[in-house]
């Protein structure tokens, strides 16, 4: 071989050796560093300051014993095995260990004598890091909880069981003889059962009350201690005389369960996305990040400066279509998981502006309930290095079809570096028969020689052989080549192993066919199970919120439905004649209390549908000043009785009619304004409205004299459950929702939200959102025309006789003409029977629910088949996708009775005339 040859091939040695991450090493026969790769610059070293040393000596004492003996394997002619036994720990610069894998060659000279040792020094930390974490977690959910049936009971007025239902056997662990044996003791299992009993029993028994309910903690038989509901209600005989207690029992133990399972899944989710050495990103359907795990650190960014952000504004921008390609088809499909993506992305190490090759694993998360989509969920991972190897070695084929000698001195080179790569790189003929295999397949208990003269399709699943060869036969030149997932058998466990390759087709130089394949495999098994992991952590999680969305949807209608009666029938005692003063006041404490308990479950689903994303924000023509003149008013009296004084500032120049969703603006005044009003004991409240400078934004702000807060305070506001005194929840009560629902509010608007203060000054919060101007001012909501209802026939349908009660008494005020109905089945006869102009339909009935109803009413011919239909419920959480699209309209309960006037008038003024006032009059 001539001295240019030698010269070429050295060269070409030396291009693969500084481009591939590892590190590699050449030694003479007496162990000293004749040649170390610029790799070796990450633990420390610089290749000039190693050569001339013993390579030995850098590695743990307990290893160097190991590789001497290795050495001298090598030059008695013998083979090394891969395996665990090449794992050691090498000292970097700075005195620390890492764990790395070395790989030992022997090179010899044409006679067969050895010349020197070339060795592969790879960084094996993360594999080791990861394993370990594998290995501690081995499981990592438990299974689901069970749901439970609510226990009934019949007692006695003297404390007696008359009689009582399975569930409550089941509830209590008693059976039904051990209970009737108990006798008045059976409910002695329940804390504060007697305390809470002598308190409210006098009440139901004078008639004060029709039932109360009480939170408490029950032991069963078997001395377990569980959570439960009990509504303990009076029934009495017809001439009023009081017969017996109904007691119901509901156990809360699955609902506390499944937040402790929510919380619980949200942190596995975490635990893995900061511990795997991939980046997993997390961004909504708009692109923008949400959240970002730790490990993009290696990409130079802290996760807190991603999060906000937009992938494209890190991705290559010859890359960006494909990456919206990948995510546009995650949405069309119904596929959870999209093709894996090669794209380059911006880091910030080394050079500024550096571009990263980076493998993109999309995948789309949806919502548990409608099956909507909610966020893209990716797995990137670093592979930078393979394209520089797969680009070395390209550049090293081009440059062997210019000089067989080099051509042959290159392929021993590169078959030396494929023989210590703990990748299998595969060399096959055109038709898949393998020509070569490097020693690294013995990963999975083969030989090269075992597999040599056959084809992968012999150990390759059979769901995957085919749309592998499928693959490499629509490879055309000059196409990219295209990563692929599979699995293989292990020939000593015959168990199934994931790898992934890159298989790339050969073109012969001079005909232009195709001559064979060259293929890099790599076992991702611990990435596939990882991703798995992920998955199901994801499914629980979903599962979990599913568990969580229906708890709130039943409590929100087991609260409303009891508030019902109480603040309906406070109402109408309010308005009786001959009530005495004291009488007033007891009716108004109670009505009082009811609106604090219905206010505290509207903070509560109001902050649970902020936290899912599901708050809508409707934007409609408003007049400002009337919108905070009204609401100002509502606190009128309460500031009266501190002497404050209460007024409010428009800037000149403000649009009087704008495009704001009213109600959320009432809403986040109320908060504010009843917070300031609340906390202030002297001075004044203002509400100022004023442009919020040149950034088309509005500003409003409610400025009290109170008491003040420090920074502290006011670094704490906004949050969940947080006071900033705990003593305010004693003096004042709430929830600690209010500033988080109006944060939530305000952001869902476009807008933000602040607060300033002086301690013994006073505060101002303030929100923004933005200023557009209404076109059409007439398009505001007008009065309620109460005339349009006079003589309207409407059905109240309802099997709760509270509720139909109620609504009886609020619709013949009005001079309506109302019928009844106590269930699903009864309505559908009278509906079939008599026409109506309204029907006023419950959604939750024993028989049959109101949709069901609805949808057999449309679906039949009668006199009410084009009548519009009300929804009647108590369950707040209900929304678009729920099937109430197909009402005409919605009533909450507990009733307003205003807002079932303004919903009936808009039902009704589109199908019948309105009255004029004096007629109305008149025929009432």
């Amino acid at each position: 071989m001539d001295q240019h040859a030698d010269e070429g091939a050295q060269s070409a040695f030396e291009l693969v050796a500084e481009l591939t991450s590892d590190v590699i090493v050449r030694l003479n026969l007496q162990g000293i560093l004749t040649y170390v790769s610029p790799s070796v610059r990450k633990y420390g070293y610089a290749p000039e300051e190693l050569v001339g040393t013993n390579g030995i000596s850098l590695f743990h004492s307990e290893d160097q014993e190991k590789l001497t003996s290795n050495m001298a394997v090598l030059l008695l002619g013998g083979s090394l095995q891969v395996g665990d036994d090449f794992q050691r720990q090498l000292r970097k610069a700075d005195g620390d260990w890492v764990w790395v894998e070395t790989s030992p060659m022997l090179r010899r000279d044409s006679a067969g004598k050895p010349v020197e040792v070339i060795g592969v020094v790879r960084d094996i930390a993360r594999r080791r890091a990861a394993e370990e974490s594998l290995r501690e977690q081995s499981q990592l959910f438990e299974a689901a909880f069970a749901h439970s049936a609510i226990g009934k009971c019949i007692v006695s007025l003297d404390g007696e069981l008359l009689r009582v239902n399975a569930a409550q056997c089941r509830l209590s662990g008693y059976s039904e003889a051990e209970l009737f044996a108990l006798g008045p003791l059976a409910f002695d299992n329940v804390e504060n059962f007697d305390a809470m009993q002598q308190t409210h029993t006098p009440m139901l028994l004078a008639g004060e009350t029709g039932s109360y309910a009480c939170t408490s903690r029950s032991r069963r038989a078997d001395g377990t201690i569980h959570w439960v509901e009990f509504t303990v209600a009076l029934v009495r005989e017809s001439d009023g005389t009081p017969r017996y207690f109904v007691v119901e029992v509901q156990d809360l133990t699955e609902a506390r369960e499944a937040k402790a399972l929510l919380e619980d899944s949200e942190l596995r989710f975490r635990l893995i996305a900061e511990n795997t050495s991939d980046v997993i990103v997390v961004s909504d359907l708009e692109g923008r990040f949400t959240f970002v795990g730790p490990s993009v650190r290696w990409l130079g960014y802290e996760p807190a400066q991603l999060v906000g952000r937009s992938a494209a504004d890190h991705t290559h921008p010859d890359d960006i279509e494909a990456v919206v390609r990948a995510f546009s088809r995650l949405l069309r499909s119904r596929q959870s998981t999209a093709d894996i993506e090669r794209i380059r992305w911006r880091g910030r190490h080394g050079v500024t502006g550096e571009w990263l090759w980076i493998e993109s694993s999309p995948g789309l998360s949806r919502d548990p309930i409608t099956g909507d989509p909610t966020s893209f969920i990716d797995v990137l991972r670093d592979i930078s290095a393979l394209v520089r190897q797969e680009e070395a070695l390209a550049a090293a084929q081009a440059e062997a079809a210019t000089a067989s000698e080099a051509l042959q001195e290159s392929e021993a080179r590169y078959r030396m570096i494929a023989e210590m790569t703990s990748d299998v790189i595969a060399i096959s003929d055109r038709d898949g028969t393998i020509t070569y295999l490097s020693p690294s397949i013995r990963q999975l208990g083969f030989e090269p020689e075992d597999l040599l003269g056959k084809t992968f399709t012999q150990y390759t699943h059979p769901e995957d052989a085919g749309r592998m060869w499928g693959i490499l036969q629509r490879q055309k030149p000059g196409m990219p080549s295209e990563r692929i997932r599979w699995r293989a058998r292990h020939k000593v466990t015959g168990n199934w192993v994931w790898l992934e390759s890159m298989p790339t087709r050969l073109w012969d130089a001079v005909t232009g066919e195709p001559s064979g394949f060259l293929d890099v495999i790599r076992d991702v098994s611990l990435q596939v199970h990882q991703e798995d992991a992920l998955a199901k952590a994801r499914i629980d999680a979903e599962a979990a919120a599913l568990v969580k969305s229906q708890f709130l949807a039943n409590m929100s209608h087991e609260i409303r439905t009891p508030l019902t009666a109480v603040l309906g029938y406070s109402d109408i005692l309010s308005r009786a004649p001959g009530l005495d003063e004291k009488a007033q006041r007891t009716v108004q404490r109670i009505a009082g209390a009811g609106s604090a308990l219905l206010a505290i479950v509207n903070d509560i689903l109001d902050f649970s549908k902020l936290e899912a994303g599901r708050v809508d924000v409707r934007p409609s023509p408003t007049d400002l000043a009337e919108v905070v003149s009204e609401t100002l008013a509502l606190f009128e009296n309460p500031a009266a009785a501190k002497a404050l004084k209460l007024s409010i500032e428009l800037a000149p120049g403000l649009p009087a009619i704008v495009m704001l969703d009213a109600d959320r603006l009432r809403q986040l005044l109320v908060n504010l304004i009843g917070n300031a009003v609340k906390f202030t004991d002297h001075g004044q409240v203002t509400v100022r409205v004023v442009p919020n400078g040149d950034d088309q934004m509005v500003r409003f702000e409610v400025e009290d004299t109170g008491q003040g807060l420090d920074p502290e305070q006011c670094a704490s506001l906004f949050q969940r459950f947080n006071q900033v005194d705990g003593s305010t929840t004693r003096r004042h009560g709430g929830t600690g929702l209010g500033l988080a629902i109006c944060k939530g509010l305000v952001e869902a608007m476009g807008g933000e939200i602040g607060v300033t203060s002086r301690l013994s000054v006073g505060s101002t919060f303030y929100f923004t959102t933005p200023l557009v101007v209404a076109e059409r001012a007439e398009a505001l909501p007008i009065a309620v025309e109460v005339s349009a209802l006079v003589g309207a026939r409407v059905l109240v349908v309802d099997d709760n006789d509270t509720n139909r009660d109620l609504a009886r008494r609020i619709l013949e005020a009005l001079s309506m003409t109302i019928t009844e109905a106590d269930g699903g089945a009864p309505a559908l006869v009278r509906l079939a029977e008599d026409a109506f102009d309204v029907v006023l339909l419950d959604l939750r009935m024993p028989d049959l629910d109101g949709l069901e109803v609805l949808r057999r009413l449309r679906a039949q011919p009668g006199p009410n088949r084009e009548t519009p239909v009300l929804a009647f419920t108590a369950d707040a959480t209900r929304g678009h996708g729920s099937g109430l699209e197909d009402f005409e309209g919605v009533v909450l309960k507990p009733i307003d009775a205003m807002a079932l006037a303004e919903s009936l008038v808009e039902t009704l003024s589109r199908k019948r005339p309105v009255i004029p006032q004096e007629q109305a009059v008149a025929q009432a």
